[in-house]
């Protein structure tokens, strides 16, 4: 009479392999889902501090200043200052060509209004320039343009081979 061994079947350990991968695939599809809306909802603040700028300056009837330090990975309004999360910087994924309007040159600087400072007029139109964001991983790539034009406007881009517009 044979002797029963307790043990796992080849197809009991086949399943449990299949549904651990399963769930790291999952797990790790979730954490560049997280990187990428970090990176969108930096920018949405971003925006939204530039429309507050605006309307400041326009209240008070003085300037308005965001001031961006890349140093410190933060910027600073109205003596509030905001520090991007760790997995968000100021920065340019490798061969990115710009401004997101009209890209024709390459990027070197991810800020580029004139000493790092948006300025709200008191007309409520910002200064030109653009703000690149990226995640540490130089996935997601989006930028925030301001141009001088009579009405003033600022426009939110994602950049996924092409600067397309999302606001």
């Amino acid at each position: 009479m044979a002797k029963s061994v307790a043990g796992f079947t080849l197809i009991t350990v086949l399943v449990s392999i299949s549904i651990v991968v399963c769930l790291l695939s999952l797990a790790l599809a979730n954490i560049s889902f997280l990187d990428r809306l970090l990176v969108r909802t930096e920018l949405n603040l971003l925006h939204a501090t530039c429309c507050y700028a605006q309307q400041m300056a326009q209240i008070n009837h003085e300037p308005c200043e965001i001031v961006c330090d890349l140093e410190k990975n933060s910027y600073r309004c109205d003596n509030h200052r905001r520090v991007l999360p760790q997995s968000v910087i100021f920065g340019v994924k490798q061969g990115v060509y710009g401004p997101p309007g009209n890209p024709h040159t390459r990027i070197t600087k991810p800020i580029t209004f004139q000493d790092s400072r948006m300025r709200a007029s008191v007309e409520g139109t910002l200064n030109a320039g653009t703000v690149y964001l990226v995640d540490t991983g130089k996935r997601y790539q989006y930028a925030l343009s301001s141009a001088i034009t009579q009405v003033p406007y600022v426009r939110c881009y994602r950049y996924d081979t092409a600067f397309h517009i999302i606001k």
